[in-house]
């Protein structure tokens, strides 16, 4: 059964005997960071209450650079001012789903967990949103004022439609960088027109007829300048887009190297649907029957599904096929029940890697370009259950810290060996 992240985060408190210190840190968090008493949405009444580090922690979030800390009445007026319009600034590059969440909060409606970490990640420390709380209940408050600014900001046609471009921005961008590493702003720029040639009936992303388009150029050079500052997934060099696993610049030049003579796949709508997400299509037929085998054969399902999203890194990033899967595979002493079912795994994971697009091909596949595929590969006893017991694992994202305590991320340091 899936476990709830709260679920989760109860287990671990308990298995490490760490209850009084959270208990600890939660009283810290609730004195510091929340407002006690009856609820507000008088943005200056509730400045007036906060505990300075609450104040503290949105100026520091919202301030300007190189703009020192005023005392506190000052800042009390400093902050009535720049909460409301630090939410006008930044909502054209709020994503879908986080608006969604701010108006859910607005609305007074429950919110799913990922979504109320989102809002404390996101709004609380922007002071968009505060949190309230009477004995041992808490509750999430938008004041009036930002009420007002998310208002103006849905009604204002000059906002909707810059919103609209920077959501067409964000898409191609991810789905860009998903699927070639590292592309240039030109392909950006057809991605981006090719998706409004494709939705022309709805208008999106488009400014008014007659608009320059140097002037529209700029634009999104300014937006993806600014995307980029906020997103995780990728960053700008020059003309470049860069994903951001390609950490130095010696690792995107030599996938610039490789890839060069081969032409950008030019991805359908729906296929930029797909990897605006993700490095792969996960519904891949043969992909999904591979996941269900090693499931099996792990008997721990977060195991698995660690191992194929280090496969997935392997193959599109890496150029990598089968074989290096099957070495994963021993150093992690995985075993399969019998060898129909390991012969059946691994057929279905090299058509997947072989139907999987790759960076090195500029978002092609293997398949879609010819080349050589080997359906039957040769099993070695080696991952054939003879007494073997159900493996335990916990998954480690890529970009954590490694668990050997070397300080590197997981994906530069130990991924794939036995932990």
């Amino acid at each position: 059964m899936k476990k709830t992240i709260s679920e989760q985060a109860d287990y671990f408190i308990k298995e490490m005997g760490l209850e009084e210190e959270f208990e600890l840190m939660e009283h810290i968090y609730v004195e510091n960071f929340m407002i006690s008493g009856s609820e507000t949405d008088e943005l200056a009444v509730i400045l007036q209450r906060a505990h300075e580090s609450l104040l503290a922690l949105i100026w520091e979030t919202i301030r300007e650079e190189d703009t020192e800390s005023p005392g506190r009445e000052e800042l009390e007026k400093l902050l009535y001012e720049k909460i409301p319009a630090s939410l006008t600034d930044e909502f054209i590059y709020l994503r879908e789903e986080q608006i969604h969440v701010l108006l859910k909060v607005m609305a007074n409606q429950p919110l799913e967990e990922e979504e109320l970490l989102s809002a404390h990640e996101l709004f609380v420390k922007r002071g968009w949103v505060f949190m309230f709380t009477l004995g041992d209940q808490s509750v999430l408050i938008v004041t009036k004022e930002v009420r007002e600014a998310v208002q103006n900001c849905l009604e204002d046609e000059q906002t909707k439609m810059l919103l609209a471009m920077v959501v067409i921005m964000r898409r191609v961008a991810w789905a860009g960088v998903n699927l070639y590493g590292v592309l240039e702003r030109r392909q950006y720029y057809q991605m981006y027109y090719k998706y409004l040639d494709k939705h022309e009936d709805d208008n999106a992303g488009r400014l008014p007829e007659g608009y320059p388009d140097e002037a529209l150029k700029l634009m999104m050079d300014q937006g993806l300048e600014e995307l980029a500052e906020r997103e995780e997934i990728f960053r700008l060099e020059g003309d470049y887009i860069i994903h951001s696993d390609l950490e130095d610049k010696s690792d995107y030049m030599l996938l610039l190297r490789t890839a060069r003579g081969k032409e950008y796949y030019s991805p359908t709508p729906e296929e930029e649907e797909i990897y605006k997400n993700s490095l792969i299509d996960q519904q891949n037929r043969y992909y999904q029957k591979a996941l269900r085998l090693l499931k099996q054969a792990c008997g721990a399902w977060e195991l698995a599904g660690n191992l194929m999203y280090e496969f997935e890194y392997k193959v599109v990033e890496e150029d990598r096929g089968w074989r290096e899967m099957l070495d994963i595979l021993l150093r992690q002493e995985i075993v399969f029940k019998d060898k129909p079912a390991a012969e059946l795994f691994f057929q279905n994971l090299s058509r997947w890697t072989h139907e999987a697009k790759r960076w090195c091909n500029r978002g092609y596949s293997n398949k879609e370009l010819e080349l050589e595929f080997k359906e039957r590969p040769i099993i070695p006893d080696s991952v054939i259950r003879q007494n073997s017991s159900n493996i335990k694992g916990k998954k480690i994202g890529r970009n954590d810290p490694c668990p050997c305590g070397s300080g590197k991320k997981y994906k530069k340091c130990c991924l794939g060996k036995v932990w």
